[in-house]
């Protein structure tokens, strides 16, 4: 937008103190290439057709130096081996057989194939981008903003904050989990969501296991794969990363009645509270333990919180579409919600 339109004026209001500190750095490592949603189509061949555009976009980010096996479980899966395979010829995705014996215990693992899926390490895109505003002329970046009061005249928005007022023609609502706290706030009605509260466990894997990643499908399972450049995997369970679910407006969890900051109206940031949950970590290392052979088992170094979302109609058919909605033109205010980074290209349209 910056380079579209020299002439513009940007302002980039951020609650926090830092950009990409919530879920863009805890829950978007994967680069998904499609392999996850065999029962979204649509959302598989979405994610695969900006899989390389994004790849070769911000390829200094990319980890790509590894190998990522997809195995399905013979047990409680709702893909089947045959399903699966059927599924990547459609999506046009790579998937090639391999032996599973070499990390899995055959019992509970149907097939295994080696694919093509890559991780995003955030924290270098976090301080590209960081870059990025700060050599742009007409982009201002205001952390730890405060939005107390939105108006509005006829052609502009008049935004109001502890220490700022501004006003402008057009509105860009990209806040993710308090998606609809925003929207509710410029008088509009909120999104049908479901709310997670969320942890990502980031774990050292044994010499036998790097240069793989690990991602068991299709219902309660888990992925153990690379998360970083230094070397750190993440580790995540269908059933054990949520720890809490809100169907509300806005996120709702039992543990912001021990906060004196977080409230559904305004969630802070879980990595730095003091009441977030104790990690699931004993649950996932079991589940983990169960499927794969013990010489590759994660060892934990620490936990990673956040608030995961997602639209309720998302629920039953796995889909992950990117949700963007123009709730007025004059002046205009448009609400996004997209759940994986690479399809942050949709936005195009709107955008540029």
């Amino acid at each position: 937008m910056s380079i579209k339109y020299p002439h513009k004026n940007i302002i980039i209001l951020e609650y926090d103190n830092n950009i990409f500190s919530r879920a863009s750095c805890v829950n978007q490592a994967r680069l998904h290439n499609g392999y996850h949603y065999p029962r979204s189509l649509h959302t598989a061949i979405k994610c695969s057709e900006y899989f390389e555009r994004f790849h070769k976009d911000f390829e200094f980010a990319v980890l790509d130096n590894y190998i990522k096996i997809y195995a399905v479980a013979r047990q409680f899966s709702m893909s089947s081996a045959e399903n699966f395979e059927k599924f990547c010829k459609e999506a046009n995705i790579p998937c090639t057989p391999v032996d599973l014996n070499r990390f899995f215990h055959h019992q509970y693992i149907e097939s295994a194939y080696e694919t093509l899926e890559y991780t995003v390490d955030m924290f270098k895109l976090k301080h590209y981008f960081k870059e990025k505003i700060h050599e742009a002329q007409n982009i201002q970046f205001i952390p730890n903003f405060r939005l107390k009061e939105v108006s509005q005249t006829n052609t502009h928005w008049i935004i109001k904050g502890e220490d700022h007022v501004f006003q402008t023609d057009w509105v860009l609502n990209t806040t993710y989990g308090s998606l609809n706290t925003i929207i509710k706030l410029f008088g509009f009605e909120p999104l049908p969501m479901k709310f997670e509260l969320a942890e990502m466990i980031l774990c050292h894997v044994p010499v036998q296991l790097q240069g793989y990643g690990l991602t068991v499908m299709d219902g309660p399972f888990f992925s153990l794969m690379p998360f970083n450049f230094e070397g750190q995997f993440s580790l995540s369970a269908v059933r054990y990363t949520p720890h809490e679910t809100s169907y509300t407006d806005t996120p709702t969890f039992s543990c912001q009645r021990n906060s004196l900051t977080c409230s559904s109206k305004q969630v802070e940031n879980c990595n730095t509270c003091y009441v977030r949950p104790d990690s699931a970590w004993p649950h996932m290392y079991q589940l983990a333990k169960k499927y794969l052979k013990h010489d590759i088992l994660p060892k934990y170094i620490k936990s990673l919180f956040t608030i995961k979302t997602l639209m309720t109609t998302s629920v039953l058919s796995d889909s992950r579409p990117v949700i963007i909605k123009q709730y007025s033109e004059s002046p205009t205010f448009i609400s996004i919600l997209g759940g994986k980074i690479n399809t942050i290209y949709e936005m195009d349209q709107f955008l540029l």
